[in-house]
Order: C-alpha cells, then structure tokens, then sequence
C-alpha cells in the first residue's frame, strides 16, 4: 500500500521595489534605465492640479477651485536595458490677481512616460478655475488620462453660493480616491476676503478665493504637483 507524505514548502515572493518622480514648482523630467533581471513594469501618471480661479474686475467676486489632474496606469513587458523618459507634471501656479488681469487660474502640466510597450501615454493637467461676479455656481473640468490599461478624469473644481451667503470653494481629487483634493467653506460679511488653499499632492487643484472688495487683492489656491510611480 502507497503512502502519502505532506511536506510544507516555504515561499518567499520576490519583492516589489518602486521609484517615485514628482514635480515641486515645476515640471520635472528624467531618463529611467530598466535594471537587470526586470521583465515588467507597471507605471501610473497623475497630471498636475490646476489653480483656483483668480480675482476678477467687480465688486464681489466668488473664484471656483481648480480642478485635479487626470490619472493613467499601464503595466508593460520590457527587459533590462530598455530606457524610458519620465515626467512628472508640474502645479498650476498660484498667482496675485490684478484688477482687469485674467479670471482664469493656471492650468497643471501633463505628466506622461515614454518608451517601449507605450503610446500616447499621458495623464493631462487640471483646468485653472475662474472669477464670476454673484453667480450661485461655477464649475471647471478635471484633467484626463490616455494610453493606459485604466484612465480617470480629475475631479472638477467648483465654486457653490453667492454674495452674501455662504462661499463653498472646491477642488477634487485627482483620479478620483488615488489622488489629492482640498476644500473650504466661509460665510462673509462685506468688506471680506479669503485667500485659497493650495491642492493635496498628487494632482489635487487649488480652491478659489473670494473677495467683497475691488481693492483688495489676495491669491488663490495652487494646484499641487503631478507624480509618476514605476514598479518592477
């Protein structure tokens, strides 16, 4: 009669290592050489966050958040040697507004990878909010991702309310949970100004401001940078 022997065999998964390229003020880019023994690599890419929208020529002026920077990822077969450009996408900047200047805020950079296995593979930055004057509610559109196994939007920034009520200023995460996003809310009383918040990293937009005074001059929130991660 045959006999049945039970072994237990141990096993240890190789382990994962990662390399995180991120933006601080501006785009930041570099050359990445896959090492020895690598035949996969997974990269995901969040696009800059844009900035809230600035001040306005008016009297009262409410500012909608920036919006957040789209997100990509991609896993592709590749070999050592292989080479690969990374960049990281840069924040929208956050700038003091100038009566008469501009209503719309800085729009985040695009972060994108290049080389084998991938085309087209970016993440765009988030679109700057903008200036209305008494308007309930103002709305700008997140950033996107394309070339990737899975792509979301960023989060639309938005400004909620009007003169003399309550001031909602938002700007959403990128990519949905996977990246930054910040939000404030006031109730005003003329002559009244708030400063934005800057976005949370990654992607994350800038909220708005809002002023009751043409002669004040205060600045909105930037967007926070872009990141790309690469595990092999």
């Amino acid at each position: 009669m045959g006999r049945f022997i039970s072994a237990t065999v141990g096993y240890t998964p190789s382990q994962r290592r990662t390399l995180q390229v991120f933006a601080n003020a501006s785009s930041f880019c570099c050359l990445w050489t896959v090492p020895s023994g690598v035949t996969s690599v997974t990269f995901e890419i969040w696009g800059g966050g844009g900035a809230g929208g600035p001040k306005c020529c008016c009297y009262c002026a409410a500012s909608a958040g920036g919006s957040a920077g789209g997100y990509a990822i991609k896993t592709v077969t590749t070999s050592a040697g292989q080479q690969y450009t990374i960049c990281a996408g840069g924040p929208g900047e956050a700038r003091y507004c100038s009566v008469g200047g501009s209503n719309i805020g800085c729009q985040g950079c695009t972060s994108f990878v290049t080389g084998t296995g991938l085309s087209n593979f970016c993440a765009t930055g988030g679109a700057g909010g903008y200036s209305v004057c008494c308007i309930q509610m103002t709305q700008c559109c997140g950033g996107n991702g394309y070339g990737g196994d899975f792509n979301i939007p960023g989060g639309d920034g938005w400004q909620k309310g009007g003169c003399s009520t309550w001031i909602c200023h938002y700007s959403a995460g990128g990519a949905a949970a996977f990246g930054g996003h910040s939000w404030h809310a006031m109730h005003h009383c003329c002559p009244y100004a708030s400063c934005g918040w800057c976005g949370l990293f990654p992607g994350g937009g800038g909220t708005g401001l809002f002023s009751c005074c043409c002669e004040c001059c205060f600045c909105q929130g930037g967007g926070a940078p872009g990141l790309v991660k690469v595990t092999y």
